[in-house]
C-alpha cells in the first residue's frame, strides 16, 4: 500500500526572511518514511548594508530523507511520486549561493524519503517549502559597500570597485622652491594644498627680515639667508673699529701744579671694539720761580725780597733817630 502526500504551500512574509524548518512522516505497517527540510535565513558572506552584500548571499540548507532538491523561481510545486521528485535539482546538505546576475532568486526545497520493511511493507513521504514565484528577493550582490571591500589601489563608487586615481599619489608636505606646501589632499590624481607660503625654518628659509649677531659679527637677512656683514660700528656691541671713532670725546687742558705748567691729555684708543680712556701728563714749562697761572711762569722771586729789605731799612732808621733824641 502506498500513500501520497499533498505538497505543503508555505505562506511567509517575503520581506522578512527567517530560518525555517518543516517535516513530514508516513508509516505503513512496518515501514516508516520521514522527510524534513531546513533553511537558514539569507546571509551575506562579506560586508553588508541593508539589502546589499559586498560578496555573496547564501543559505545553509539541510534535510532528512533519501533525496534533497532545490528549485529556483518555481511557479508551482514539483510533483512527487514513490520514485522521487521530478523537475528539481538534486543537492546535498551544506551552503548554497543562489545567484543570477547578482540577484537572489526565490527558491524552494524538497526532501523525499522511501522506506521498505523486511516484510516488504513500504512507505514514502515528501516535504517541500520555500518561496514560489518567478521573482527575486531584494537582496543584491555588489562589488563593494566601502573602500575596504576593494583591493589596494581601488575605491568604491556606486557599489563598484574602480581604480583609485589617487593611489600612490603622495600629497605630503613638501617644498616648491622656497615655498612650503602643507595639508595636501588628492583629487582625481592631483594634489592640492591648503598652505603654500614662505615659512621660517622650512625649505631653506633662514630668515625673513630680521638681523642677528654672532659674537661681534653682524648678520643681515638677504634672499632669506643670513649674510655676514662682518664688524659694523654700532652693531653687536661694536662701539668703535679704529681710534678715530673715539675722538668725538677727545679733550686736553693745562694746569699749574707744583710750580710747573703741565698739560693733561686724555688718550682715547679703540681696543676690542670699545673706546678705552687713559690720561697722560706733558710738562710744558718747569717754572723756576713758580707759575702764576696755567700758562705763565713768575719772572723772579727776588723782587719780593727787595721790597722787604727796603721796608726793614726804613724801620731801623726810624728807631735810630728816636734813640738819639732821648
Amino acid at each position: 500500500m502506498k500513500n501520497v502526500y499533498l505538497f505543503f504551500l508555505l505562506i511567509i512574509s517575503i520581506g522578512s526572511v527567517s530560518a525555517w524548518s518543516y517535516d513530514s512522516s508516513y508509516n505503513y505497517g512496518d515501514a516508516s518514511a520521514y522527510a524534513k527540510i531546513s533553511s537558514s535565513d539569507i546571509q551575506c558572506e562579506g560586508s553588508k548594508s541593508n539589502d546589499l552584500c559586498a560578496g555573496k548571499w547564501y543559505i545553509d540548507v539541510s534535510h532528512s530523507g533519501d533525496k534533497f532538491y532545490i528549485g529556483y523561481r518555481q511557479t508551482s510545486w514539483a510533483k512527487a511520486t514513490e520514485s522521487g521528485i521530478t523537475g528539481l535539482q538534486e543537492i546535498s546538505d551544506g551552503r548554497i549561493y543562489p545567484n543570477e546576475d547578482g540577484k537572489f532568486p526565490y527558491y524552494i526545497l524538497c526532501a523525499w524519503d522511501y522506506d521498505i520493511a523486511d516484510n516488504e511493507d513500504w512507505a514514502w513521504s515528501s516535504k517541500c517549502g520555500g518561496y514560489l514565484g518567478d521573482n527575486y528577493f531584494s537582496y543584491k550582490s555588489v562589488d563593494c559597500i566601502t573602500k575596504s571591500d576593494c583591493n589596494a589601489g581601488y575605491l568604491c563608487s556606486a557599489n563598484i570597485c574602480k581604480k583609485d586615481p589617487c593611489y600612490n599619489i603622495d600629497c605630503s608636505d613638501k617644498c616648491v622652491g622656497n615655498n612650503f606646501t602643507s595639508l595636501g589632499t588628492c583629487s582625481n590624481g592631483l594634489c592640492s594644498y591648503k598652505n603654500n607660503a614662505i615659512v621660517l625654518g622650512k625649505c631653506g628659509i633662514e630668515c625673513l627680515n630680521e638681523t642677528k649677531c654672532i659674537n661681534n659679527n653682524y648678520f643681515e637677512c638677504s634672499s632669506h639667508k643670513f649674510k655676514n656683514m662682518g664688524i659694523v660700528k654700532d652693531k653687536c656691541n661694536v662701539k668703535c673699529i679704529k681710534d678715530t671713532d673715539c675722538y668725538s670725546n677727545f679733550s686736553s687742558q693745562s694746569s699749574c701744579i707744583d710750580g710747573k705748567i703741565i698739560k693733561i691729555n686724555e688718550n682715547i684708543k679703540c681696543e676690542s671694539y670699545n673706546c678705552k680712556y687713559t690720561q697722560s701728563e706733558d710738562i710744558l714749562n718747569n717754572c723756576y720761580f713758580g707759575c702764576a697761572d696755567s700758562s705763565t711762569c713768575n719772572e723772579t722771586k727776588y723782587k719780593y725780597y727787595g721790597i722787604g729789605a727796603i721796608a726793614l731799612l726804613i724801620l731801623l732808621s726810624l728807631i735810630f733817630i728816636i734813640g738819639r733824641r732821648k
